[in-house]
């Protein structure tokens, strides 16, 4: 929400405050009546979306980096006890796809870490009924599938809450025009019914109307202009050289006897 908007949004709650805290006046007039309940209902809509724009996915990285890890020692753990007993069995495929070290896994890019997950998961399962002495159950798997579903919804968190900020920035501006017109081209009219029964509801009506700047402070252009030096003024008078000198020759008159 920008400082316009949220100037409106403080007028807004200024004129619906001022009108609730006097139903008394107009609780029997039917179209400010109407007028009201539909913006306080876009009020209300506004002050949601508005809401939803501040949510934050701080501390979702920090949550996937934490079940990243449960998810990746969980599967390391599995695959170590699984690749035991294919080494004593000799089964060198079972033992090479499980071969996966905490360090490498952890590093894998999520879908790549996803895909390796459940390539684990499906190695596995089949093998189940010769694990039991392993302690390797479907109890463990699906405990590493409850996991990898933790993870997917963290990897998907931040995505969803951009998407619905994004949401809230289309909508809110649909929202305000609809406040305006309500304010404009209803309430604006229908409050001048109580000028003569209830003057003083009215005046702060029109008060409350008013849209204040609370975020920026304006200077005016002219006072700008007159803080500015005048480069002019810092000038020093300077003689004038194109005056001409004065005439020093002696006017002599010369007589002759």
């Amino acid at each position: 929400m920008n400082g316009v908007q949220e100037n409106k949004r403080t007028m807004f709650g200024v004129v619906i405050s001022h009108c609730s805290n006097n139903k008394f006046v107009w609780n029997g007039y039917p179209p400010f009546v109407d007028a009201f309940d539909r913006l306080t209902n876009v009020y209300d809509n506004i002050d949601n979306y508005a809401q939803v724009q501040t949510l934050q996915s701080q501390g979702v990285t920090e949550d996937k980096q934490n079940s990243k890890q449960l998810l990746t020692d969980k599967a390391v753990k599995i695959c170590g006890v699984v690749g035991a007993w294919a080494s004593k069995n000799n089964n060198q495929t079972v033992k090479k796809a499980l071969d996966y070290k905490s360090s490498t896994l952890i590093k894998k890019r999520d879908t790549l870490f996803l895909d390796t997950i459940n390539n684990i998961y499906n190695q596995v399962t089949p093998l189940l009924p010769n694990l039991v002495s392993y302690n390797i159950t479907q109890t463990e798997l699906d405990e590493l599938s409850g996991l990898t579903k933790g993870y997917k919804n963290l990897i998907s968190s931040p995505r969803s809450k951009t998407t619905v900020r994004k949401n809230a920035t289309t909508q809110l501006p649909v929202l305000f025009k609809q406040a305006d017109k309500i304010l404009k081209e209803e309430l604006d009219g229908l409050v001048a019914t109580f000028s003569d029964t209830n003057p003083d509801f009215v005046r702060e009506y029109t008060n409350s109307r008013m849209i204040v700047d609370l975020g920026v402070r304006h200077r005016k252009k002219d006072d700008d202009d007159a803080a500015k030096p005048n480069p002019k003024s810092n000038k020093k008078n300077k003689p004038n050289n194109d005056t001409p000198p004065a005439d020093t020759d002696t006017d002599t008159t010369s007589t002759e006897e």
